[in-house]
């Protein structure tokens, strides 16, 4: 598999995103990603691999607080920037391919960016929308105690960033990637105050908002996620007459990197190349 590094600005904030590029050969499709929280775009390159076998190209990059991207960990202004840095994924794929079907994906937190991005962005140049295990709701409700406190913090410290435990097997039920997650030192467990409320604020908005969503839409969830909430997902997706949803039985958070992989690559490779 070919890689290209990029970099990419987002027009809110001039914060230059690093990305990664993987070409196909003779392309059809082209996939733009939005990681999940505290992770970062490399860790997606098995996906492209597998993309690229199909005939589909696929861009990413690391978000605000993440990856190679400079900042201080887990630390954003808010969904706006968030949404910028879609702006300037598209943009950078819209150059490299401006005449093939493009579609925008986000798993976990960029699964709620791009669900949030379809409803703000109804005339994006994107042919359709996957959003894998995405934050509509934590698997478990977050204490208002704790909201209030987060808000307070987001007035007077608005850098500040919380460290969070997290459970190896929330991620993945597969103990490998379990260890390569926490072997691997672009990954952190910080969340910023900011980004913390503004996801739960978007997640609302995202489950409020549900049967307009303007794009056709693809939605897996693993059933025994106990990060995002699997519930949240399904019934999204049954009010919105344009989406598919696809559960994989006994998968975690990380269906790509769970037992099923193989069926998950080759569901997202089929609903995106009957739309190309």
């Amino acid at each position: 598999m070919n890689e290209i590094e990029f970099t990419a600005s987002n027009a809110i904030d001039g914060k230059m995103l690093m990305g990664r590029y993987w070409p196909a050969e003779n392309p059809v499709a082209f996939v733009n990603l939005m990681h999940g929280l505290g992770e970062h775009c490399g860790r997606y390159a098995h996906l492209g691999a597998y993309l690229n076998s199909q005939g589909i190209s696929v861009a990413t990059l690391d978000q605000h607080g993440h990856g190679r991207t400079q900042g201080k960990r887990g630390v954003v202004k808010g969904f706006p920037v968030m949404r910028g840095n879609v702006d300037a994924l598209i943009a950078y794929g819209m150059e490299q391919a401006p005449d093939l079907p493009h579609f925008l994906m986000g798993h976990s937190m960029g699964g709620g960016i791009v669900l949030n991005y379809g409803f703000e962005n109804p005339n994006a140049p994107i042919k359709a929308i996957i959003a894998q295990a995405p934050f509509i709701e934590p698997a478990d409700p977050v204490p208002g105690a704790l909201i209030s406190v987060m808000k307070a913090l987001r007035k007077i410290a608005p850098n500040m960033a919380l460290k969070a435990k997290l459970d190896p097997s929330k991620i993945t039920t597969l103990k490998d990637e379990q260890d390569k997650y926490f072997a691997d030192p672009l990954n952190h467990t910080s969340l910023g105050t900011a980004l913390g409320i503004d996801m739960i604020a978007a997640g609302k908005d995202t489950a409020a908002r549900a049967g307009s969503f303007p794009f056709d839409l693809l939605i897996t969830h693993g059933t025994d996620d106990k990060l995002t909430q699997f519930a949240a997902s399904q019934t999204f997706a049954s009010k919105e007459p344009r989406a598919k949803f696809i559960a994989y039985e006994g998968c975690g958070h990380e269906v790509h990197n769970d037992f099923r992989r193989e069926a998950v690559y080759a569901d997202l490779s089929a609903w995106i190349l009957e739309r190309a």
